[in-house]
């Protein structure tokens, strides 16, 4: 009795032991797992979203420089000024030019008056070789002179158009219809034609015509299909998604 006795306490210990480690780590296990909750299954699209950094730009963007040096004499427009094409944008000082051209032109009448001088000389020379009162080589020599005239009177009527073209060129103009996005200079600023024309104004054309430029990372690049949905944001108004260039941006 006692041999039974012992048993059944040492079987009573091991039960309400094992009773209370699994009412323990059961009790812990569904405090933990919180609250089931099931819903239905429905079907759903996944995206991928990509993100870059880029500029907001007009499609057509016309960059105005000049094609002669000078000094900034009048400017007629400013930012966000619209213009119409051919308007004159600002003006150079013409005194330089307008001296250039006055020269031209005297060099000009120069030529034509010693064109008809050799045309004269020429004229009486050949009549004297017709009597042989003139030598073969005084004639040819008559003649060279008188073309030689001929061609600086070209010469000197082209310099004077160019003058004139050049002196044009000192009132700035616009080549498009648009607004004034960037302007470069100020009066009295000198603006130097070299190689390349120095940019004075920027134009867009249609401001409510845009296009985004974004720099896209070349691991994600090929993500990218024609056609897909873009949306993207702007430092000025940063809590506005847009998916298309509204008036309200613009």
């Amino acid at each position: 009795m006692k041999k039974i006795l012992k048993i059944s306490i040492v079987l009573l210990i091991i039960a309400t032991a094992t009773f209370t480690i699994q009412h323990f780590l059961f009790s812990n296990a569904s405090s933990e797992a919180g609250v089931l909750i099931s819903s239905k299954v429905t079907k759903d699209t996944l995206s991928t979203t990509i993100s870059c950094t880029g500029n907001l730009e007009p499609v057509d963007e016309v960059e105005v420089g000049t094609q002669v040096s000078g000094d900034i004499n009048k400017l007629f427009v400013d930012y966000n000024s619209t213009v119409k094409k051919g308007q004159i944008l600002a003006m150079l000082d013409k005194s330089k030019l307008q001296s250039a051209v006055y020269q031209a032109k005297i060099a000009y009448a120069s030529a034509k008056n010693d064109y008809e001088y050799d045309t004269s000389v020429y004229n009486r020379t050949k009549k004297l070789a017709e009597t042989n009162s003139a030598s073969t080589s005084e004639l040819e020599k008559a003649k060279y002179d008188m073309e030689a005239a001929k061609l600086n009177v070209e010469k000197s009527k082209s310099d004077v158009s160019q003058a004139q073209l050049d002196l044009s060129y000192c009132n700035i103009k616009s080549p498009i219809d648009g607004i004034v996005l960037e302007r470069d200079v100020d009066v009295g600023q000198t603006v130097s034609a070299s190689t390349s024309a120095p940019t004075l104004f920027i134009l867009a054309r249609d401001l409510t015509q845009m296009q985004l430029l974004a720099a896209v990372d070349e691991a994600d690049i090929g993500s990218v299909k024609k056609g897909q949905r873009v949306s993207f944001t702007v430092d000025a108004f940063l809590n506005d998604l847009f998916k298309e260039l509204s008036k309200k941006f613009v």
